[in-house]
């Protein structure tokens, strides 16, 4: 009610949806209607449409459509910021405001549409300004270890979305842990000093520990046997002790 914005989970058809916009003079009414399509069997599932929090200056990088390949179409983003076909998005922008997005992902199944909710806060001065960390990469097994930079002697950082084993040590923003399973995840981060906090957001990518190589078993010794088709050393030895035994024999 205070902000006016519209999120939830769409059902195909079209509504009739009546608004009002209230302060202390009155409200002024109206309709709108909002049209969802059908979804296409196969086709992309966007799952996360924001708000997305991110101050205005910061450098933002924030991953659309994780967990789920498709081309991306992003529209209405505001100056300073633009989506490649993967859906990252990237830059800095100084436009404060709420920037309603238009996001399109496909696949060779059909499309997905939504909006989107990209919130930029004011710069507010003397607040920390991040510097920009780039993709953080780590791999399943391996000690992972990062950290956060901003101007102005922030005295806190935060991470929120990350995994569970995802560390960060306030007073430094210094990231560690062990990663357990592969995947990517899209980092809230802020960083506050004594004239306030500021927010954006960067992603965090694990990939899989490799696979070791196969080593093939050592092949078996050969084994001596006598066959039923020749005679081998067995057969030969065996042939000379029948030999001996007959003359013993006959020396008797």
């Amino acid at each position: 009610p205070f902000t006016g914005r519209i999120t939830g989970l769409a059902a195909a058809g079209v509504s009739n949806v009546f608004l009002s916009a209230s302060d202390a003079d009155g409200s002024n009414p109206t309709h709108a209607a909002i049209r969802a399509l059908a979804a296409t069997t196969g086709a992309p599932v966007i799952g996360d449409a924001g708000p997305w929090l991110v101050g205005a200056g910061q450098p933002v990088r924030l991953q659309l459509g994780i967990g789920s390949a498709a081309t991306w179409t992003v529209t209405g983003l505001p100056t300073g910021l633009s989506a490649d076909s993967a859906g990252l998005i990237t830059g800095s922008t100084a436009v404060a405001g709420d920037s309603t997005l238009g996001l399109t992902a496909a696949n060779v199944s059909g499309q997905a549409r939504t909006s989107g909710l990209l919130v930029v806060e004011p710069a507010l001065a003397g607040t920390p300004v991040f510097s920009d960390p780039g993709e953080l990469f780590g791999m399943v097994g391996a000690a992972f270890s990062g950290t956060l930079s901003a101007s102005l002697s922030p005295i806190e950082y935060t991470v929120a979305g990350g995994p569970t084993w995802l560390t960060v040590v306030p007073a430094t923003g210094v990231l560690g842990g062990t990663p357990t399973a592969a995947g990517t995840w899209l980092l809230a981060l802020s960083a506050r000093n004594g004239a306030g906090t500021t927010r954006t957001t960067t992603v965090l990518r694990i990939d899989p520990a490799p696979v070791p190589p196969v080593t093939p078993p050592a092949p078996a010794a050969p084994v001596s046997s006598v066959s039923g088709g020749g005679c081998g050393v067995g057969a030969a030895g065996l042939l000379v002790l029948l030999l001996l035994a007959g003359l013993r024999r006959r020396e008797r």
